[in-house]
Parts: structure tokens; sequence; C-alpha cells
């Protein structure tokens, strides 16, 4: 009776041996895939990011420059009114005067930058904080103008109030308009830094992420490939006992390897070739007993046939 190597042949059927290996090489495909996607997904949010704080960063930019141009226009405020008690009124307000028209440079880029400023991505509160420093420039122009009508009527009563203006109500103006312009830079650079922190989390989650696929890709991928090329080596190798088994004239030792993919096919077609030579040699053997059997008798018979003959001869 054949001799089968330990194992037994499995019922259900297997996936083939070409179906494992695109198996596998899928499941790299789709780990590939996928680590793509997060990344070009991570640099789309990153893209997004980036864009909204350049936006945001304008409005910081234009409450940097108000601070500076703000300081502009009081130093020369002051400027003029210096130049009021050193040349007189009518000199420092004459059209050629360089403290009068630094001053009116100095405002008109105040203005300017007023009008720069993005209102659409301030938030309510920055934009509050906005409108009270343009209605404080307003107030300011208008402080201005009193002193400057205060100077013109080149009296001392009149050089005294603009004095007083320009002393109190006007610097404690200012001062408010620096706070509250350092206080809106702040502001909006807090919200970029603030989406800066929540775009490095992003990337770093999205990072995580990849990293996590790709080790499950490679875990996945390295597993199957060891298993298959596991039950490939054991499989062959049961098929390579059966062959030696073959070259020794033993045609009991089978494979074990179960249908269900290219090894099991053939596995299949070695059992049915070991089968057919056993059957072969079975009949050789029968054949040849059937020989020596018959061959036995004709010997019988020839003996027969010589011991007649010789009992002829001596009578």
């Amino acid at each position: 009776m054949p001799r089968h190597l330990p194992g037994k042949p499995h019922a259900m059927k297997r996936f083939g041996l070409v179906s494992r290996i695109i198996t596998i090489g899928i499941i790299g495909v789709i780990g590939a895939v996928v680590v793509g996607g997060l990344s070009i997904r991570s640099q789309d949010q990153y893209n997004e990011h980036l864009d909204e704080i350049n936006t945001i960063r304008a409005g910081a930019i234009v409450s940097s420059v108000l601070q500076r141009a703000g300081a502009e226009v009081f130093g020369a405020q002051r400027g003029y009114a210096w130049a009021v008690h050193r040349d007189g009124a009518a000199a420092a307000f004459a059209p050629e005067a360089t403290e009068r028209k630094a001053y009116e440079g100095a405002f008109d880029a105040v203005q300017g930058t007023l009008k720069k400023m993005p209102v659409a991505v301030l938030v309510p509160a920055e934009k509050a904080k906005f409108e009270g420093i343009a209605n404080a420039w307003s107030t300011f122009a208008t402080l201005d103008a009193q002193a400057v009508a205060a100077y013109r009527a080149g009296t001392a009563q009149g050089t005294a109030a603009g004095d007083a203006l320009q002393s109190k109500d006007i610097p404690s103006l200012y001062q408010q308009i620096v706070a509250d312009s350092g206080a809106l830079n702040g502001a909006i650079n807090g919200r970029v830094a603030g989406i800066n922190a929540e775009a490095r989390s992003e990337a770093a989650r999205y990072r995580w992420a990849q990293i996590i696929v790709l080790l499950l890709a490679v875990a996945l991928t390295g597993g199957l490939t060891f298993l298959l090329s596991r039950r490939i080596r054991s499989e062959v190798q049961d098929m390579d006992r059966s062959l030696a088994a073959i070259a020794n004239a033993d045609l009991s030792v089978e494979p074990t390897a179960p249908e269900g993919d290219e090894l099991g096919s053939m596995a299949v077609s070695l059992r049915r070739a070991m089968a057919s030579l056993r059957a072969l040699v079975e009949g050789v053997t029968t054949q040849s007993q059937r020989l020596g059997a018959a061959s036995e008798d004709l010997s019988e018979l020839s003996d027969q046939i010589r011991g007649a003959a010789d009992g002829t001869a001596h009578s």
C-alpha cells in the first residue's frame, strides 16, 4: 500500500499560488496608494492653512505699518508745533513749511494704510478694534485741526490753547491709538500662530497615519510572503521526497500536498503517475508469475516426455 507523508488534504478549495502572489501585490499597492493619498491630503491641508495665514498676515502687516506710521505722524506734529514757537504761526503753516508738509504726508500715509486693512479676514473682535482705531485717527485729525486753528489765531491765548492740545489731549489719544494698534497686531499674530500650530498638529497626525499604514502594509505583505514561501518550500520538499523514492524504485511514498493550487495539481498528477506505475509493475509481476508457472509446467511435461522416451528405448 502507498505510504503517505504526514499531512491531510484540505477539503476546501484554496487560492492558487498566482492568486496569492497577486493578493500580496495588491495589498502593497493599496498601502502605497493610501500613504500617497494621505501625503497629498496633508499637502492640500498645509496649502489651505498657508493661504489662510498669508491672507490674515496681510492684516498683521497693516497693523504693524499703522504703528510705525502713527509714530511718524506724532513726531511730525511735534515738529510743526515747535516751528510755531520758533518761526511764528504764519511761517509754520506756510505752503512751503517743511514741518507741516511732513505732518500732512505722514497723516495721508496713515489714512492710506487704514484703507489697506483686509477687514473681511478680521474676526468680530478685531473688526471692532480696527474700527476704534480708525475713529481715533479721525478724532486725532479733528484735534489737530483745532490746534492749528488756535495757533493760526496768532495770539498768546491761541498759542497756549494749541500747546494744551499738543501736550494733553493729542498725546493721550495717540497713546490710546498705539495701545489699540498693538493689541490688534497681537490678536492677528496670535491667530496666525494658532493656525500655524493647528497646521503642525494636522501634519503630525497625517504623518503618523502614513507611518501606521506603511507598517501595516509591510507587516501584511511580509507576513503573507513568509507564510506563502514556507508553504511552497514544504510542498516542494514533499514532492522531492516522492521523486527521490521513485528514483530508488519505491512507489509507496506519495506526495501529500492537497488540491487547490498549482502545487496541489502537480502533486495530484504525481500521485496518478505513481498509481499508474504501480499498476504497471503489478501487471508485469503478475505476467511474470504466470510465465514462471507456465515454464514450470513445460519443464515437467518435458521431463515426462523424456522419461517416456527413455522407457521406450530400453524395452
